[in-house]
């Protein structure tokens, strides 16, 4: 079910019902409170909702699930070299 719930996530991401989305991926963590890929995912989804702030928290809550997980590494990367902390 979790697995479906992301699929279904990103797929509505992609449609751009971003609103839809950050529900499928919350209900993911609802049932899996340590899952990196749907706290990632919203932290994207918080990120094109232009809510900074809720996606460096979520992006830091997947790599407190696993530090070394490469999608959330570069996004926060990413979203950290945007507000120019990049060095």
């Amino acid at each position: 079910m979790v697995i479906d719930k992301l699929k279904e996530g990103e797929f509505l991401y992609t449609e751009g019902r971003l609103e839809e989305a950050e529900s499928c991926f919350l209900s993911v963590i609802e049932e899996d409170s340590k899952n990196k890929i749907a706290y990632n995912n919203i932290g994207v989804v918080a990120y094109r909702m232009n809510d900074i702030e809720k996606a460096l928290d979520y992006f830091a809550m997947s790599l407190k699930e696993d530090p070394y997980f490469e999608d959330a590494i570069t996004n926060l990367f990413d979203l950290l070299r945007v507000l120019g902390y990049s060095h």
